[in-house]
């Protein structure tokens, strides 16, 4: 992820729900990428951007 830094991007989780539900019935509003600041202690969909905020 330094590397990715160096060049000028941003790593953000997107969210995503495996739950058969959120699927089945969508929601209006999807909830947006947020900023990566901590650690990953488990599996995430990460982007990386070059937008240097809190959201995406």
């Amino acid at each position: 992820m330094n590397h990715l830094n160096r060049l000028g991007f941003f790593p953000y989780v997107l969210p995503e729900s495996h739950n058969f539900r959120d699927y089945a019935y969508p929601k209006q509003t999807l909830p947006r990428p947020r900023r990566l600041r901590e650690p990953l202690t488990r599996m995430h969909n990460v982007i990386f951007s070059r937008i240097d905020g809190e959201t995406l």
